[in-house]
This record gives C-alpha cells, structure tokens and sequence, in this order.
C-alpha cells in the first residue's frame, strides 16, 4: 500500500510539476505580449504626442492667420465708414450752404423792405413834424 500510495504522490507530484511548468510557460507567454502591448503603447503616446504638437503648431498658423484678416477687414471696415462719413459730411455742408444762399437772398430782401419802411417812416415823421409845426 505504501508503494501505492507513493506511486500515487510521485504521480500527483509530476502532474502538479508538468502543471506549473505549463502555467509558467503561459505566464511567460502573458509577460512577453504585456511588453509588446507595453511598447505599442509608447509608440502610440510617442506618436500623439508627435500630432499634439503638430496640431498646435497648425492651430498656432491658423490663429495668425486669422487674427492678420481680422486686422485686415477692421482696415477696410476703417477706411469704408471713414470715407462714408466723409460724403455724409459733404452732402450736409452742401444742403446748409444751398439753404444758406436761400436764406441769405431772402433776408436781404427782408433787410431792403425795412429799409424801405425806415424811409416812408421818416418821411411821415417829417409830415407830422411839419403838420405840429404849422398848427403851433
């Protein structure tokens, strides 16, 4: 019974060693593609970080480049009101003048009918006088 039993042991014993060995060799297996998986993964963050600063160099561009038409189009935007203001300016200063004139001949004839009546006034002052003067 006793040999039995140790065939029994040995035989569990070299089941158990065969089992670990193949457990070992999984093992090792599992370890070599975790650092295969390891280094892909360092090239992959290599790489974004390769299209991270290439993007932000692109973004970068962009921006001046924007930021060059917006100063651009403020120029143009600039200069359009400017000269727009400056016609508005002239077609005001021209309506006034026109009215001016209009109302310059306008109250010259107003001036000539006053000076008119100053006259017929005087005269009528010199009439009365003369009336006061030949009743006293």
């Amino acid at each position: 019974m006793e040999a039995r039993l140790t065939a029994h042991v040995d035989a569990s014993e070299t089941r158990t060693a065969t089992r670990i060995d193949q457990l070992q060799t999984r093992m090792d297996a599992i370890d070599t593609r975790l650092q295969t998986v390891e280094s892909r993964l360092q090239a992959i963050e290599t790489r974004l970080e390769t299209v991270n600063t290439q993007l932000g160099a692109r973004i970068d561009g962009v921006e001046a480049r924007l930021l060059m038409h917006i100063d651009l189009v403020e120029t143009r935007l600039r200069t359009y009101v400017e000269e727009r203001i400056e016609v508005t300016e002239t077609k005001l200063l021209t309506a006034f003048h026109n009215w001016a004139q209009t109302f310059e001949v306008r109250a010259r004839g107003v001036s000539a009918a006053v000076r008119e009546f100053d006259e017929r006034l005087g005269m009528i002052e010199e009439r009365v006088a003369k009336l006061e003067r030949s009743r006293n």
